[in-house]
């Protein structure tokens, strides 16, 4: 199949489910990240903390259809990897997540360190790339609490352009900025909530974190996830709406809601509106136009 033309970059559509849960379609392709399935209600442990689930999802696992990857944070925290998310996994062709989440769930699961690659193919013949992510699951010093994380970028090996950050569960740091120094994406999905479970620190990214994020990549629209459905998160998309609009990055943000995906982009061969100009320099614009209905411790 001949190499997809530079100017003609896929859609990206994104379908919130929950929670840090989104199911990410390209060229053909399904991804589907921290899957996160049981209902409202649950306490689990972790640690020595106990979370609490105060939404299911907004799609059950019998609507979500085929998935062909699975891009996992972390296997150790349940509000990133629950009993129904686990159970998931064991259908799902491609695995990726930290070395030793593989080593934990085995049956095939790929385990990756920062700047680890794995393609794969998509039924419209693109090649993905997908690179692992440094990640840090709250200020300098937890990591013997929280356990490895990762995140993932990817994108299109024949054009080297990039379409997707997936942070994972992480803060703003000198790992996150040096991604923002090698990849261009034209969607970052932003695991905020400010989760805080151990004292009084933020382990995911809060209102700071996710400005940071924005100015860091300029080409990007930010597409928060993780920030609803268990009580330890402190903030809402909303907190991140007043914060972007009080800042200047009003235009930077799409906030996700059930049933309503989002699409980025469009698909090559389709006509384009008046507002996409199909440049090199519009590849990392922010473009949504919405799509056609259809073990460590702490958290």
């Amino acid at each position: 199949m001949p190499m997809m033309a530079l100017q003609d970059p896929p859609a990206i559509e994104i379908s919130y489910v929950g929670g840090p849960t989104a199911v990410l379609s390209i060229g053909g392709l399904h991804f589907i990240t921290d899957p996160t399935f049981d209902p409202a209600g649950g306490e689990y442990a972790s640690g020595t903390v106990r979370l609490r689930k105060t939404a299911g999802p907004n799609v059950s696992r019998d609507e979500l259809g085929h998935i062909d990857v699975a891009l996992v944070s972390h296997d150790q925290h349940p509000d990133n990897l629950d009993h129904a998310g686990r159970a998931l996994l064991q259908e799902t062709p491609v695995v990726l997540t930290t070395k030793a989440g593989a080593a934990r769930l085995g049956h095939g699961a790929i385990g990756l360190d920062a700047w680890d690659v794995h393609t794969v193919k998509t039924p419209s013949g693109l090649t993905l790339r997908i690179t692992g992510t440094p990640a840090r699951h709250g200020p300098a010093g937890i990591e013997k609490l929280s356990g490895d994380v990762i995140g993932f970028v990817i994108s299109i090996a024949d054009t080297n352009q990039d379409l997707v950050y997936v942070t994972g569960d992480t803060v703003w740091y000198e790992g996150t900025r040096e991604v923002a120094r090698r990849f261009h994406p034209r969607v970052v999905l932003l695991f905020a909530g400010g989760a805080m479970t151990r004292g009084p620190f933020l382990l995911t990214m809060g209102t700071n974190d996710a400005i940071e994020t924005a100015a860091a990549f300029p080409g990007a629209t930010i597409v928060p996830v993780h920030h609803e459905g268990w009580a330890h998160f402190t903030q809402t998309q909303q907190d991140l709406r007043k914060t972007f609009d009080t800042l200047g990055f009003a235009d930077r943000l799409q906030l996700v809601e059930a049933g309503k995906p989002l699409r980025f982009g469009s698909l090559a061969g389709q006509s384009a509106g008046p507002s996409v100009v199909r440049t090199q320099e519009a590849l990392n614009s922010p473009l949504v136009e919405p799509a056609a209905a259809s073990g460590k411790g702490c958290a």
